[in-house]
Parts: C-alpha cells; structure tokens; sequence
C-alpha cells in the first residue's frame, strides 16, 4: 500500500510542475504563435507567481471548507483540464484563462496533500 501512495505522489508532483515550467522553455514559439505582445507575455510569465500568492493563501480556507482530499482531486482534475484547454486553444485569451487555472490549482493541490 506503501508504493501505491508513493506512486500517487510521485504522479501529481510530475503533473504539477509540468504546469508551472512547461511555458518557459517554449516561451518565444508560444508568444509568437499567440501573437501575444510583450505585455500579455510578461503577465504570462508572472502567471506562476500571482497564483502562488493567491491561491497560497486561500487554500487552507478551501481545504477546510472541502476537506484536503476533496480539495486535492478538485485540483487534479481542473489542472489536467486547463493543461489540456492550453494544448488546444490557438488564441492569447483562453490560454491566459486556462494558464491561471492550471496555476492556480495546481498551487492548491501542493499546499493541501493529505498527510
């Protein structure tokens, strides 16, 4: 049981910071792709730190409120939602919103794992 919770772990901790540091490297293709000006990339870029902030900072109030499993499987699922919504959409705006969704869930979920 043991490696099974482990395996868990060690699966969402490879999604969450997939999340967080897969723009990065791509950075200029997706500016460019986007037609996103310097800006809208630079808040894309900022992305990560705002929703850390934030969402660091409500989550132990969403975690008692819906419980830390409920509030952890709530995160993964909209994190593989707005990961999959950002590989699909082909505009600057639904990125933005599906980045910031995947962000800020995806602070959520490491700030609530059960212990």
């Amino acid at each position: 049981m043991a490696w099974l919770i482990a395996g868990g772990i060690a699966l969402a901790a490879l999604n969450l910071r997939t999340a967080v540091t897969s723009v990065g490297t791509v950075l200029d293709q997706v500016s460019a792709g986007l037609g996103l000006s310097g800006a809208m990339t630079g808040l894309l870029t900022t992305l990560p730190v705002m929703s850390f902030a934030l969402f660091g900072a409500l989550t132990p109030a969403m975690s008692r409120r819906m419980g830390e499993h409920r509030l952890l499987l709530a995160a993964i699922v909209l994190l593989a939602a707005g990961q999959a919504v950002r590989s699909l959409v082909d505009s600057a705006v639904p990125f933005m919103a599906a980045s910031a969704v995947a962000l800020a869930v995806a602070r959520s979920a490491t700030s609530s794992s059960p212990r």
